[in-house]
């Protein structure tokens, strides 16, 4: 794991609990979801107007169909009839629902084979 961290970051006043629950709940999945030997990379960073904290993986990635979906309550990438990790589709759901009352938002970059980038992004008070 490799984390990499900007120095000149504003502190933020966020709830520490759900923000480490999403954190927790993003690496989850990115080590669920790797075949193979595992890297996964967490970051820290502005954009805009925005903090960030990102976790990426080189898992099995996810569509874009698929990408369009996996915030919503309940919904899990199908691997044909079998699943082949266990999961209750409420997690990325409940990381987005965390970011929303945070006044921010989660995005993901994926491609299938590749693996996936997940970026927690909360707004900057001036």
């Amino acid at each position: 794991c490799l984390v990499k961290k900007s120095d000149e970051l504003p502190l933020l006043e966020l709830d520490r609990e759900s923000i480490i629950e999403a954190t927790i709940n993003l690496i989850d999945n990115a080590l669920k979801y790797c075949e193979g030997k595992c890297k996964l990379e967490i970051s820290t960073g502005i954009k805009d107007n925005f903090e960030y904290l990102e976790v990426s993986d080189n898992g099995i990635g996810i569509s874009k169909e698929n990408q369009k979906k996996i915030f919503e309550k309940f919904y899990r990438v199908s691997t044909g009839n079998v699943h082949n990790t266990k999961g209750s589709g409420l997690g990325l759901s409940l990381v987005s629902n965390i970011l929303k009352v945070h006044n921010g938002y989660v995005t993901v970059e994926s491609k299938l084979g590749e693996g996936s980038k997940f970026r927690l992004l909360f707004p900057i008070s001036k």
